[in-house]
C-alpha cells in the first residue's frame, strides 16, 4: 500500500512540474486503493463531526449548570462560602457577608476563613473540620464556631462542610455552610413562647386539615371540651358537634372546598352549638381561619364558649323587659299625676274664670287674678315636671311647622308684658329684619324656651328709683342663605346677676343659684334644664354670661330652613292674652232641644259638672250631665243631641270606648254625624292622637278655659235648626262691636300693654307709615317686584296693630304680585284700598 502511494505522489509531483492540472496514466490499482482511502476519510470526518456536535452539547449543559449552581450559590439563603483545605476563600455567596454586616468587599480582603474566627483557640477545631470533610457530599462535623462582625463582636454559627465534587478535580475546595445559633436560639425561644401561649389561653385552639381530622388540641380546648388532646389527635372534628351538624360536616367542608378552588379564601365566624365529651351542648362563638403549608390546605378554629355571654344576654332581655315595664308604669303613673292634679285644677280655673264674670266688689276683682295665676303657677310645675320625664326618657319629640319668628317673639313679650307693667320693668323685642319672615320650626318648645328665659329674666330683676330694670329679648342674623338661616337668641337683663361659682351647674335639674334665692322667687329649678335640653334637641347650646350685680344673658344659636309663608288664617294671629268674653242667654234644655242645639256632658266629678255647665251657660249653651259612658250611651240611644262633651277617666265606660260605640253605631246605621270633643287631664303627648284616631272631633286639655271652649263649641256645633228652634237670645247671634271693627286693638294691647299713650303713639306710627305706602302704591307704573315689597312690609305692621283682614290682603297682593297675576292684581289692590280706608277711619276714631 505504501508504495503505491508511493508512486501516486511521484506521478502528482510531475504533472505539478509540466503544469498539469490532472494526473495521467493511474494504474487501476491506485485507482482502488484511492477509492477506499477517500471513504476511509469521509467515515473519520462523519465521527469527528458527530463528536463536535456532543462536545459542543455537553459544554452548554455544562455551562447550564454551572449557571444554575451560580445562581443558586449565590441566593441560598444560609451563609456560604468555598474554601480550600487550607481555609483560603475562594468565594461566597451575598448571605455570607450580610450574615456578618460586612460588605462583599470587606469579606474578600479577609481572603482566609481562620482570619474571621472570634476566638483564635477554635482554630484547631476548624482544622479538623476542613480536614475531615468526606470524599462524597456528606455532612462532615458541625462544631459551633464564633465569627466576628464588622463591629468585632463574636456571632455564634453551626459550620457544616462539605466536599466540593467527587472526583479529584477539586480536592482541596470545600463548600462551608454557616448556621446563625443565636437565630436557632430565637427561633426555639418564639417556638417555646407559642407554645406557651397555647397553652394559656383561654380559648379553644384546634388544628385540622382539609380532612376535618384534628392535628392541634390546646389546653383551653381539653378544659372545654372535656378531651384529652392524644384521645382527639387524628380524629374527626365532627366528634365535637352535635349529632345533627356532625353527620352534615363532611358535606358542608365538601361544599367549602369547591368553592375555593379559585384561591378565594374567606374567614368563618359564626355562633355554633358544640358538644362535650358528656354529652352537654353549649353555645360558642367560632372563627375559622385557612391556611397553606407545604402545599397542604389546614384550618385553625378558635372557639369560645358563651354560655355565661349568653346567660347575660337573657338577664339583659329580662332587664330591659322590666325596665319597659317600669317605663310603661312611669308613664301610667305620669298620666295619672297629670289627670289627679288637673281635674281639681280644671275646677278651681273654671270657677275663677265664672267669677271674673260676675259683678264683683274691687277687692274680689282684685282677688281673682291673682288665684289664677297660682293655679297655672302651679300647673307650669306639673308641666316641667313632665316635660322632663319626656326628656330624660328621649320620649320628647319635635313637630316642625311654618313659623314667623317676629311674631312668636312678639306673642312672648305681649303675654309677659303685664307682668312687666307690674314690675315697673322694660321689656324690648327686636327681630333682625334680615331674619327670613317664615322658618321651619317647633313652635310650642321655641316659644317655651323664649317664655322661660324672659320669665326668668323678669322674675330677677326689680326697678328701684335710681335704677329702672330692663329685659331684652332679640334674635340676630348670624348667616343666611336661600335654603337655611342661623340665628342668635339672646335674652339679656340688668337683673341680680348669677355668681361664677354657680354657673356650672346652671343647668342641672332641680338646681338653682342658691337656696335664699329659692326662698325668695320660688321655682323648681327644672326650667333652665329643660331649656338647656330642648336646645340642644333642636341641634344648639345654651350659654350664659352673667356677674353678681350686673345681670346675665342667655344666649344659643339654632339653624333653620327657610319657609314659605303658610296660607292665611286670622286664627294664627289670635292674641295670646285673655280677652273679655261677652256673656249669653242660655237657653232652657227644652228649647236648645227643639233648636238641635242640646249638649251632652259626660263627667265623673261633681264639680268639674258644675264648672261646665256654668262655662255653657255663659257661653249661651244649654247641657245635661251624665257620670260616666254608661249613661251617656243611653241617652244618646234615647234622646236628640248636638254634641257629646265627655271625660277620659270615667267609671264603667271610659271616653274612648265611648267614641268607638257611637262611631260604630253610626257606621252600621245612618244616625247622622255626631261631633265629640274630649276632655282630658292627662297633657303627656300623643294624648290627643289617641282620641282623634278612634274618631273624636277635637281634644281640650283640662282646666279648660272660656276662650277654648267657645273656640272648639263655635267650630263643632251644628246649625241652628231655623224652623223648629225658638229665640236663643239675641247675645248669641249679634256680633260684638270690636269684633265688627276693622283694627282689633285687643292685639295691640298684648303686645305694648294697655297704657292708652303707648297705643296712641303706636297707631300714630302706623297711620304715617302706612299713608305714605298705600299711596304710592296707587301709582299705575309700578311692577311686580315693588307691589311685592310694599305689600310684604304692611302685612307684619297692620298683624301687629290688629289689623287683620287689612294684614291678609296684603298677604294675597303679595302672593299675587309674585306670581305675576295679572289678572286678579288690580282688583286685589282696589279691595286693599278700600280695607285702607276703614283702618285708617277706625285708627283716628280710637285715637281721638
Amino acid at each position: 500500500m505504501t508504495d503505491r502511494l508511493d508512486t501516486l505522489r511521484k506521478l502528482a509531483e510531475a504533472a505539478l512540474q509540466s503544469g498539469e492540472t490532472r494526473v495521467h496514466n493511474i494504474p487501476d490499482v491506485l485507482k482502488t486503493d484511492i477509492s477506499a482511502l477517500l471513504e476511509e476519510l469521509r467515515i473519520y470526518q462523519a465521527e469527528l463531526e458527530l463528536q463536535n456536535s456532543e462536545l459542543i452539547d455537553t459544554r452548554s449543559k455544562v455551562d447550564q449548570a454551572h449557571e444554575h449552581y451560580a445562581r443558586l450559590f449565590k441566593h441560598l439563603p444560609l451563609p456560604a462560602l468555598v474554601v480550600e483545605r487550607s481555609g483560603l476563600i475562594k468565594e461566597f455567596n451575598e448571605a455570607a457577608y450580610r450574615c456578618l454586616d460586612f460588605t462583599y468587599s470587606t469579606l474578600r480582603a479577609y481572603s482566609s476563613l481562620f482570619r474571621l474566627l472570634s476566638n483564635h483557640d477554635e482554630a484547631t477545631t476548624l482544622t479538623l473540620t476542613l480536614q475531615e470533610a468526606g470524599f462524597k457530599v456528606d455532612v462532615g462535623s458541625t462544631p459551633t464556631l464564633s465569627f466576628r462582625n464588622r463591629q468585632g463582636e463574636g456571632v455564634p454559627f453551626a459550620v457544616h462542610c462539605y466536599r466540593l465534587g467527587e472526583d479529584d478535580n477539586y480536592p482541596d475546595h470545600r463548600v462551608v455552610l454557616l448556621v446563625n445559633r443565636s437565630m436557632e436560639m430565637q427561633l426555639a425561644a418564639q417556638g417555646a413562647q407559642f407554645r406557651t401561649v397555647l397553652s394559656s389561653v383561654l380559648d379553644a385552639i384546634l388544628t385540622t386539615d382539609d380532612q376535618g381530622c384534628i392535628i392541634l388540641f390546646n389546653p383551653a380546648a381539653e378544659r372545654m371540651f372535656g378531651y384529652r388532646a392524644a384521645e382527639v389527635k387524628g380524629a374527626n372534628i365532627a366528634m365535637l358537634m352535635p349529632d345533627e351538624v356532625g353527620h352534615r360536616h363532611s358535606d358542608l367542608m365538601q361544599q367549602y372546598m369547591e368553592s375555593t378552588r379559585d384561591g378565594n379564601r374567606n374567614e368563618i365566624r359564626r355562633e355554633v352549638q358544640a358538644k362535650r365529651r358528656d354529652g352537654s351542648i353549649f353555645p360558642a362563638d367560632m372563627a375559622i381561619n385557612e391556611f397553606w403549608m407545604e402545599g397542604q390546605r389546614f384550618f385553625t378554629s378558635v372557639i369560645r364558649d358563651i354560655s355565661e355571654r349568653k346567660n347575660y344576654e337573657t338577664e339583659l332581655i329580662l332587664a330591659r323587659e322590666a325596665a319597659e315595664a317600669a317605663n310603661q308604669a312611669k308613664s301610667a303613673f305620669l298620666a295619672a299625676m297629670s289627670h289627679e292634679i288637673r281635674t281639681p285644677m280644671s275646677g278651681i280655673i273654671g270657677l275663677v274664670d265664672l267669677l271674673s264674670l260676675s259683678p264683683l266688689n274691687p277687692d274680689q276683682a282684685a282677688m281673682v287674678p291673682r288665684i289664677k295665676d297660682s293655679a297655672f303657677s302651679l300647673l307650669s310645675i306639673i308641666d316641667e315636671i313632665l316635660d322632663f320625664s319626656k326628656i330624660e326618657a328621649n320620649k320628647l319629640t319635635l313637630e316642625y311647622t311654618a313659623v314667623s319668628l317676629s311674631h312668636l317673639m312678639q306673642a312672648v313679650c305681649g303675654t309677659l308684658q303685664p307682668l312687666a307693667e307690674r314690675k315697673r320693668l322694660k321689656l324690648h323685642c327686636h327681630c333682625d329684619p334680615a331674619l327670613p319672615e317664615w322658618v321651619y320650626a317647633d313652635p310650642v318648645r321655641l316659644r317655651q324656651i323664649l317664655f322661660n328665659l324672659t320669665g326668668n329674666a323678669l322674675k330677677f330683676t326689680s326697678s328701684t328709683p335710681r335704677h329702672v330694670g330692663q329685659i331684652r329679648l332679640q334674635a340676630n342674623c348670624r348667616h343666611i342663605d336661600a335654603q337655611r338661616c342661623q340665628v342668635h337668641f339672646h335674652v339679656s337683663d340688668n337683673g341680680i346677676g348669677i355668681d361664677s361659682e354657680v354657673l356650672p351647674k346652671l343647668f342641672q335639674p332641680f338646681s338653682q343659684a342658691e337656696s335664699s334665692t329659692t326662698r325668695e322667687f320660688g321655682g323648681t329649678g327644672l326650667g333652665l334644664s329643660i331649656c338647656a335640653r330642648l336646645v340642644e334637641v333642636m341641634g344648639g347650646k345654651i350659654r350664659v354670661d352673667s356677674q353678681r350685680g350686673q345681670g346675665a344673658t342667655f344666649h344659643f344659636d339654632l339653624e333653620f330652613e327657610c319657609a314659605e309663608a303658610p296660607e292665611p288664617s286670622i286664627a294664627q294671629h289670635v292674641p295670646t292674652q285673655a280677652q273679655q268674653i261677652p256673656l249669653a242667654k242660655a237657653p232652657s234644655v227644652e228649647a236648645a232641644r227643639a233648636a238641635g242645639q242640646l249638649i251632652l256632658v259626660a263627667e265623673d266629678n261633681p264639680t268639674n259638672q258644675a264648672v261646665i255647665a256654668y262655662q255653657l251657660n255663659a257661653l249661651g249653651y244649654a247641657a245635661e250631665m251624665v257620670d260616666n259612658g254608661l249613661q251617656a250611651l243611653e241617652r244618646l240611644r234615647m234622646g236628640r243631641y248636638a254634641l257629646l262633651l265627655t271625660d277620659y277617666h270615667m267609671p264603667h265606660l271610659d271616653g274612648l270606648a265611648v267614641i268607638a260605640a257611637v262611631r260604630e253605631i253610626e257606621r252600621c246605621s245612618t244616625t247622622r254625624h255626631l261631633p265629640i270633643v274630649v276632655l282630658t287631664a292627662n297633657a303627656i303627648k300623643g294624648e290627643a292622637e289617641r282620641f282623634f284616631a278612634v274618631g273624636a272631633d277635637d281634644v281640650l286639655t283640662k282646666p279648660v278655659v272660656l276662650e277654648d271652649m267657645q273656640r272648639v263649641l263655635t267650630q263643632q256645633m251644628p246649625p241652628v235648626c231655623t224652623d223648629t228652634a225658638p229665640d236663643l237670645g239675641s247675645d248669641t247671634t249679634a256680633l260684638s262691636s270690636e269684633i265688627a271693627m276693622a283694627v282689633d286693638i285687643s292685639v295691640l294691647e298684648s303686645i305694648v300693654g294697655n297704657d292708652p299713650s303707648v297705643i296712641q303713639a303706636v297707631l300714630q306710627e302706623f297711620l304715617s307709615a302706612t299713608t305714605a305706602t298705600m299711596e304710592y302704591l296707587q301709582r299705575p307704573d309700578l311692577d311686580f317686584a315693588v307691589i311685592k315689597q310694599q305689600a310684604h312690609r304692611l302685612k307684619s305692621s297692620a298683624r301687629s296693630v290688629g289689623a287683620l283682614r287689612f294684614g291678609e290682603l296684603c298677604q294675597t297682593v303679595e302672593n299675587a304680585a309674585k306670581a305675576e297675576d295679572t289678572q286678579t292684581l288690580p282688583a286685589l289692590l282696589a279691595e286693599l284700598h278700600t280695607e285702607w280706608l276703614a283702618v285708617e277711619r277706625c285708627v283716628r276714631d280710637t285715637m281721638i
